[in-house]
C-alpha cells in the first residue's frame, strides 16, 4: 500500500533541519526547495515537478534535513520509508539506480553553479576599477 500526501498551495512538507525518515516522490504539483545562504536569507535551490524524487541524501546519510520544501501548488507526494526503500534496494538492486541518478543531476547541478558563480566573481575582480 502506498502511502501518499496531499499538500495545499504554500504548505510546507518539511523544514530544514527537521529528522530525515522518508523519501518522497512528487506525483502532482510543484514543490520549491530553499534553504538558508550564508548571508542568512532564503535560497530557492529547485522546484520539483511530478516523477521528481526528493529527501533521499537526509534519509540514506541519517541527518537531518538539508532544505526546506514547500508546495507551489496543491499536490500530492508518495512517501517511502528508509525500512520500505531497503526493502525494495535488496529485493531489486536497480532500483537503487533511480536515487543515484536524481544524486549525480543534483550533483551536476551543483557544480555548474559553483563555476557560473565563480567566473562570474573572477570577471568583476578582473574589470578595470574606477578611479
Amino acid at each position: 500500500m502506498k502511502t501518499r500526501q496531499y499538500l495545499r498551495e504554500g504548505q510546507i512538507l518539511f523544514r530544514e533541519g527537521s529528522q530525515s525518515d522518508f523519501i518522497f516522490v512528487v506525483e502532482k504539483g510543484e514543490f520549491e526547495v530553499s534553504r538558508y545562504n550564508r548571508d542568512g536569507r532564503v535560497e530557492v535551490i529547485d522546484v520539483l515537478r511530478p516523477d521528481d524524487i526528493f529527501g533521499e541524501l537526509g534519509v540514506i546519510e541519517s541527518r537531518p534535513r538539508n532544505a526546506t520544501v514547500r508546495a507551489l501548488k496543491d499536490g500530492v507526494v508518495a512517501i517511502v520509508s528508509k525500512e520500505e526503500m531497503l526493502r525494495t534496494v535488496r529485493q531489486n538492486p536497480q532500483a537503487l539506480m533511480l536515487i543515484l541518478k536524481t544524486m549525480a543531476q543534483r550533483v551536476r547541478q551543483a557544480s555548474q553553479g559553483r563555476k557560473k558563480a565563480l567566473r562570474a566573481r573572477s570577471k568583476h575582480e578582473l574589470a578595470p576599477q574606477a578611479v
